[in-house]
């Protein structure tokens, strides 16, 4: 048997990761096996992989941070939003600084209730860029006006002053203005 002991140092749930392998290990034989798991909570996932008596074991962790952002424009209707055009203060601007992905129905209905449509005088256009790896697709976004705050859970991975990868939406902020919000550092 091959004793799996360090995982536990690294994280709470480690130890039952540890007996899941061991226990693994310990059943296997010439024949293939597979192990995975995830920890949805952590964003954790690990694999055991046995091939005879070569083990590999992958750890992948996936870091999210909560961050705020405030709502500048939404993809969709202001009755049925699809998904949040994210915004900072930046130099004293409103910056896009991200895209959520797709809202389920109960979070599109609950900023729903909350959206107030833009005054003329929005400084974004009335489409921006897609996102999409080396095409040129623009999409139309619904201005609103930018005085929601939502609480987003964010890859750290930054390109320039936005986010690399597209944010969760976890909640509204009524509790916050938006010139509380931090740009993205």
């Amino acid at each position: 048997m091959v004793p799996v002991k360090a995982v536990d140092r690294y994280w709470p749930e480690g130890q039952q990761v540890a007996q899941i392998l061991e226990a693994t290990v310990a059943i296997a034989s010439p024949v293939d096996a597979l192990v995975s798991a995830a920890d949805p909570s952590r964003r954790l996932s690990y694999t055991l992989a046995l091939t005879g008596a070569q083990v590999q074991i992958r750890i992948k962790v996936k870091n999210r941070q909560t961050r705020e952002v405030i709502v500048g424009a939404v993809i969709g209707s202001i009755r049925r939003p699809e998904s949040v055009i994210a915004a900072a203060l930046i130099d004293g601007e409103l910056a896009v600084v991200g895209r959520t992905v797709s809202l389920t129905t109960v979070q599109a209905m609950d900023l729903a209730k909350h959206l107030t449509p833009a005054d003329d005088d929005h400084p974004w256009p009335d489409e921006i860029g897609a996102g999409v790896f080396g095409q040129r697709t623009r999409v139309t976004i619904t201005k609103v006006r930018p005085e929601l705050v939502l609480e987003v859970a964010a890859d750290p991975a930054l390109q320039g002053r936005r986010y690399r990868h597209a944010l969760r939406y976890l909640r509204l902020r009524a509790d916050m203005d938006p010139t509380d919000v931090d740009e993205p550092a």
